[in-house]
């Protein structure tokens, strides 16, 4: 059974919400410690340093998330974490239906006539340099099953920093926002210098969408794709 989470898991809401919280930043090692824990979950991006100082205090650490590019690494991942927690079952539950809607949408987006321009937005906290997602990444995969071109296929990194004129030239037909929870808005992207030329913005065809669904590499990745689609194939979902 889970005993604690960190302070950024707080979903399934009514699983969660009781769980003693962890602090991350800094990790509390004496908070983990005392819990007695059988296993400790740690991403692929926690700090290194936390990660051996656990194991330095005995206790067994997981790392997942090494390798989460695409789809079926976040189903192995599941998957991985059902085996070593003794839920296989409810592991594959979960995979299996995730598998099934994918199947269903790769179904219904195989009709898609053409495949519009996407430029995804990660965070412009420097609306003149902002971070997109680039190959590498799930959101790429994302792009692509959703039945859209990413404008930024090509980046050197997963998650690459792109010039605002380079989002200008590759006129994107679609502006997908994730970084809408931390206050970029659909007026705020309008009014950006020379972006007003670019088709979205012409086409109004700017979208926020949840980031929690598509940041989160877990189940609910699949939802994440199904909302993507909606904004990227519309047609398709009438």
């Amino acid at each position: 059974r889970v005993i604690a989470v960190d302070t950024f898991s707080d979903f399934p809401l009514d699983k969660v919400k009781d769980l003693q919280k962890i602090k991350t930043f800094p990790l509390n090692y004496e908070q983990v410690v005392s819990l007695k824990p059988d296993l400790v979950l740690a991403a692929s991006i926690t700090n290194r340093e936390d990660v051996k100082k656990l194991e330095d205090l005995k206790l067994t650490v997981l790392v997942v998330g090494k390798t989460t590019t695409t789809f079926d690494n976040v189903v192995n991942d599941i998957l991985l974490v059902g085996k070593v927690t003794g839920a296989d079952a409810k592991a594959k539950s979960v995979t299996d239906a995730m598998k099934q809607k994918l199947d269903a949408l790769k179904a219904k987006l195989a009709n898609a006539k053409s495949k519009p321009r996407v430029f995804w937005e990660l965070d412009a906290t420097d609306p003149t340099k902002p971070y997109t997602p680039g190959p590498g990444s799930f959101v790429d995969e994302l792009i692509t099953l959703a039945g859209g071109v990413n404008i930024a296929a090509n980046a050197k990194t997963p998650y690459a920093r792109i010039n605002a004129e380079e989002v200008i030239a590759a006129n994107p037909e679609i502006i997908i926002l994730s970084d809408f929870a931390y206050g970029i808005t659909v007026e705020s992207v309008k009014v950006r210098k020379g972006w007003d030329v670019i088709n979205a913005v012409k086409n109004n065809k700017i979208f926020p969408i949840d980031d929690n669904l598509v940041s989160r590499p877990g189940p609910r990745l699949i939802d994440g794709l199904e909302a993507a689609a909606k904004l990227i194939q519309p047609d398709l979902f009438k």
